[in-house]
Parts: C-alpha cells; structure tokens; sequence
C-alpha cells in the first residue's frame, strides 16, 4: 500500500565531513492529507451549491463591503461579481436610504443569530426593487464579528400581488357598500317620492284650477320646478348607487360641466383657481350625463391631487374641433371628422413619459398608500371608450397636465312639434293603485280632471279582486311598484291571468334592469318614474288607449 508520509532528517559526518549516513523521522499523515482532499471537496461542493442558490449570496467584510457574489445577485441586481465585489453595501441602496447606512449595518452586526428584513434596493439599471433578507453575522468564539452572510431574494412581484390583491379586497368592500347604500337609498326614495308627487300632484291640480294671471301662478311654478329637480336628484343617486348602464341621448356637454364645476368649487382648496370654459358654439353629443359627470369629477380630482397644497390652477375647456388628421389616442384611434373637446388643465408636478403609459392600467397609482386605488382614471377611459371617444395625455414632469377627451358630435335635435294635446279620458274606467292614501286621492283627482273614470284602491289584493269581479270593466290599471303587500309587478301578473289584454301601467321611483326586463315580460304596456306629472301620464295613457275619438265613438259605447 502507499502512505503519505512526512519525513525529517539531517546527514551523519565523518572527521572530514564527509555524509556517512542518515539520521531522521518519518511521521505518518495519511489521515491528514485524506482530511485535507475532503475540505477540498466539500469546498468545491459548496462553491457550487452557492454558484446553483435560487437566492442571491453575499459575504461582506467588518467595513460593510462585498467579499463575495454569486450569480444569483448578479441576476436579482444586475452587477457582475467583478464589479460587485469590493464595493460598499450603499451600491445596492437607493439614494433617499443612504443616511440610514451606518444603522443598517450597525443592526446587522449587532445580532447573535440570523435575523429577517424586507427593505428597498436599487438595482444597476437604476430600478427600485423590494427585497426579503436573511443576515447571518459571523465570529470566532467572543471575538469581534469578522463578516457577515446574507441571503436575499426579489419578491417585487409577490408585493404587487399583494398590493393588487388588497386594491381588489377594497373595490370588493366599496362594491359591498354601495349596494348596501343602494339598498338604503332606494327604501328612502320610495318615501321622498311619494312625498314628491304628493307635492306635485296637488300644485298641478291648484295650478290648473287657478286663472293663469291668478298671482300665486308664479309660486306654483316655483313649486313645479323645484318638485321637478327633487325628483332628478332622487334619480341621479339611485342611478348611482345602482350602477345603471350608460343611458345615452343626444345633449350639450356645457350644462353637465357647469353643474360639475359648480360642486367643484365648493370642495376645491382656496388656494386652486379653477375654471369652467363653455363655447357657445359647441354642438351636442350622443352620452351619459351622470358618466360625463364622473368624469370630469375624476380628473378634476386627479388634477387637485397633483397639485398638492400648492397654489395652483385647474382649467376646464370645452369647445367644438374639426380634426383633418386621425385622432392617435391611448389604444384608440378616431377617423378625422368633428369632435367636441373636453381638456383638463392643470399646473400640478406632471409626469414622466413611463409614468404616462401606465396611467390608464387597473390600480395603478403614483399616490402613497391609503390615497388612491389606481382605479379613476381607469374607470375615466373606461366611460370614454364606451362613449366612442379617445383620450390624449400632454404632461411633463414640473410643468403640468393636461387631458384631452375628443367626443364624437352630432346633428343638434331638431326642434320638436308642439306636442299634440292628450286625448281625454272620455269616460276610460282606471284601476289607481298605491299603497299612500293621498297619492290615490291626488291621482284620482287629476285623471277625473281629464275625463277618466278612477277606481282607486291602496291594497293589491283590493284592485285584484275588483278587476277579479268585473274584468271588462276597466280599461287600464296604473299601479305603484313598491307596494308592503305584493309589488306592482306581482300584481300585473296576477291581473294578466284574469284578463291579458288588460294594460297596466307600473309607477316607481327606481326599477332596476333586471325589473325592468321582468315587467316587460309579464306584459307591463309602460314604465314611469316616480312622481309622475299629470301630463306625462295622460299622454301615456294616450298613447295606450290610441284611438281617435271618432274611432273610438264608433268602437266602443259607454253607458
């Protein structure tokens, strides 16, 4: 067998000096060099496994330098070993984090055991990252501590989930709490409204009994119109809170911006200068008024925000535009043609070009935590896409931004012929059914004022049992929808059983889409918001019925 072997000697003299022989040791350090080629290996191996880690390695020395790296740091940070190496653990920090420096370094030395951290890094292509650290000091025995290991991974995407993730958790709870205020304000609009026709029935009733140049005229007008805006309003939350789809019709944009700018104003800092531009000349658009409403609220929001607690300027714009060339918006493009254009002006701190490519992206924000969802502007492109509209961005970092909406115009309405004076009742025979007794004596009131013959009832069960008893006596039913007993719709089922070609007309504040298509299918012959004024339902009535009275005198006899 072979050994290794350490050997000692010195050679044996004679008088003339001469080597007569060899005197030494030989030690046998098989078991040393044996140990020596397994640290060896287990060196190599652990090169290795070090070199093949998922997680970026890093040694620093007692200076708080980089002595070692390995691929995986490269990857997460981007620096070489070579250029790595040697270089202060400040390389890997962003600047704002550089006064914490000493801090950083003194914590990790100061613990015994490996301790946990998650901070801000900063890679070589200037990225901001957040990464998960695992530090490990090192010393031999109580001696000072002569490095450090640390073990560190990128988990930027895990915190966008996160981030995502908790956005969506949010728009979960506002969802919930929005349709629990739906719930809530469609309760109390039922009441306000029957107050409101209440209100309503009985000025129109005063104000047809009264001569025209009788001087309480002008009040009553003022009691109308009001009556009229309460009602819209009613309308405005329940369309809100109810999340209705767009209901688009042709209209000016102008009366939208000023009603908008107007609660603007109220909420705005003093210190914003904010105005409304309307040209004259700006012709009508084929939208949601609620929907342009939000928009401009949310830009105008997003404006105040990028102002900050600065003095500033907000500048709303709208004036009509004949574009020659196509119009290149975000994802859209429109053919030239005449546009109406809506800008949003402000002076606030403005954005980079990366910044600006993003801006339309479902929750993403440039606001700290806890100020914003990152879903305003997403929602504003959104409603203007559906719009057949495109959106351009003008924005620079210090100077500003300004939003560009381009809406299609078109043909302004023509005006309409007077309206035809409705039909009298001529002696119809209605079933009036409301759950409020004053509504039923005010709205009996008003269609006995124009010839109808009415049955009024505030029980469901009341007006089925009498068309029950007499089917062809009546020629129309008009019905509340929300009723304690059975709702209107329950009751235009139950009256389509007894007599088909009945006509029921349903009443309500608000009727979600899901009843309106319900009661088109149970055969409802019109819906009508709640109050109702007497015209607008003598002309539906009107319209119902259909018959001249010439053909109807030949038609139908009444006793």
């Amino acid at each position: 067998t072979y050994r290794w072997c350490l050997t000692r000697g010195e050679a044996v003299r004679d008088a003339q000096r001469q080597p007569i022989r060899m005197l030494g040791s030989l030690t046998d350090i098989t078991a040393h060099k044996q140990a020596e080629e397994t640290s060896k290996d287990l060196r190599r191996h652990l090169e290795l496994q070090i070199a093949e880690m998922p997680f970026g390695y890093i040694v620093w020395n007692a200076e708080f330098r980089i002595a070692s790296w390995n691929p995986a740091a490269e990857r997460i940070f981007g620096y070489t070993a070579e250029e790595a190496i040697g270089q202060h653990g400040s390389l890997l920090l962003p600047e704002a984090l550089h006064s914490q420096i000493a801090e950083i370094w003194n914590r990790l030395l100061a613990g015994d055991q490996t301790a946990h951290s998650v901070s801000e890094n900063l890679t070589k292509d200037g990225r901001h990252i957040i990464c998960q650290w695992t530090n490990t000091p090192l010393r031999i025995g109580t001696g000072p501590i002569i490095c450090a290991f640390s073990m560190v991974a990128d988990i930027t995407a895990q915190k966008q989930s996160e981030a995502v993730l908790a956005a969506v958790h949010e728009q979960i709870r506002q969802m919930q709490k929005m349709e629990a205020l739906g719930q809530l304000a469609g309760g109390i609009a039922h009441d306000f409204n029957n107050l409101l026709a209440a209100i309503l029935g009985n000025a129109e009733l005063t104000h047809a009994k009264l001569a025209t140049d009788h001087p309480a005229q002008p009040n009553l007008a003022r009691i109308l119109e009001a009556s009229d805006r309460a009602s819209q309003l009613v309308q405005q939350i329940l369309a809100f809170t109810h999340q209705q789809p767009a209901h688009r019709t042709v209209q000016s944009v102008g009366p939208v911006l000023v009603e908008a700018g107007a609660l603007l104003r109220a909420t705005l800092p003093a210190g914003i200068v904010f105005t409304v531009t309307v040209d004259a000349a700006t012709p009508p658009v084929l939208a949601d008024a609620s929907q342009l409403h939000q928009v401009l609220m949310n830009l105008c929001t997003n404006a105040w925000h990028a102002i900050g607690d600065r003095p500033g300027t907000i500048a709303v714009t709208l004036a009509p535009v004949m574009c020659t060339q196509p119009l290149l918006g975000f994802q859209t493009t429109l053919p030239p043609g005449r546009y109406v254009h809506l800008s949003v002006r402000d002076t606030g701190h403005g954005m980079d070009p990366e910044t600006v490519q993003r801006i339309f992206e479902p929750f993403f924000t440039t606001k700290p935590v806890g100020q914003g969802t990152g879903l305003g502007l997403s929602v504003v492109y959104g409603i203007v896409e559906r719009h057949d509209g495109v959106l351009l961005v003008e924005s620079q970092l210090g100077q500003g931004t300004t939003m560009h909406l381009y809406f299609p115009a078109v043909e302004a309405l023509a005006p309409a012929d007077a309206q035809p004076v409705p039909l009298e009742g001529r002696g119809r025979h209605l079933l009036l059914l409301d759950d409020e007794v004053l509504l039923v004596e005010v709205g009996q009131a008003k269609l006995e004022a124009r010839g109808y013959r009415v049955t009024g009832c505030t029980s469901p069960t009341e007006a089925v049992n009498a068309v029950r008893a007499d089917p062809g006596g009546f020629d129309g039913v008009v019905t509340d929808y929300n009723m304690p007993e059975q709702s209107g719709l329950d009751v235009a089922r139950a009256l389509a059983q007894i007599r088909a070609d009945l006509p029921v007309v349903l009443v309500s504040g608000y009727l979600s889409p899901t009843v309106q298509a319900e009661a088109l299918a149970a055969g409802v012959a019109a819906l009508l918001p709640k109050p109702v004024k007497a015209s607008q339902l003598a002309i539906t009535l009107a319209r119902l019925f259909d018959a001249p009275p010439q053909a109807e005198a030949a038609t139908r006899e009444r006793p």
